[in-house]
């Protein structure tokens, strides 16, 4: 579907394209041999000689951005707040474990109504999913 209708702006695009270029085609092609040239260069093309860049050393350079951490924060301080980091994520597990079991995450809703009116009623939240449930109503 998409490409029909990118197809269809396009198009309509080299259309409006033609009507626009093609006033431009024709004072060209009205324009006398004896006329004074335009005075268009076109940009000549020259290969590009290749640049040799410098080998670069990976881990001279990683030392230079890494070396001022050491300075800044000592080994056992960084190993401190990792280990405070990993117990605040542990506890943040632990309570998100224990808020998702009190959730309910099926309600079962009564509603009780004739053709034209009727009522919904929560009846209860239930801790599992539905398909643990069977309902035999009688």
């Amino acid at each position: 579907m998409f490409g029909w209708i990118l197809g269809i702006a396009v198009f309509i695009l080299v259309i409006m394209l033609r009507i626009k270029v093609k006033p431009l085609f024709i004072l060209l092609m009205a324009r006398g041999s004896q006329a004074a040239a335009l005075g268009i260069t076109f940009p000549k093309y020259t290969v590009p000689q290749p640049v040799t860049q410098p080998p670069l050393d990976v881990m001279a350079h990683r030392v230079n951005h890494v070396s001022h951490v050491q300075s800044l924060l000592p080994a056992e301080i960084l190993i401190l707040f990792c280990l405070i980091f990993a117990i605040v994520f542990k506890v943040t597990v632990m309570l998100y474990r224990a808020r998702r079991k009190e959730t309910a995450r099926t309600r079962l809703i009564l509603e009780v109504g004739n053709g034209t009116d009727s009522i919904v009623l929560n009846s209860m939240d239930l801790p599992y999913l539905a398909k643990h449930y069977h309902i035999k109503l009688t």
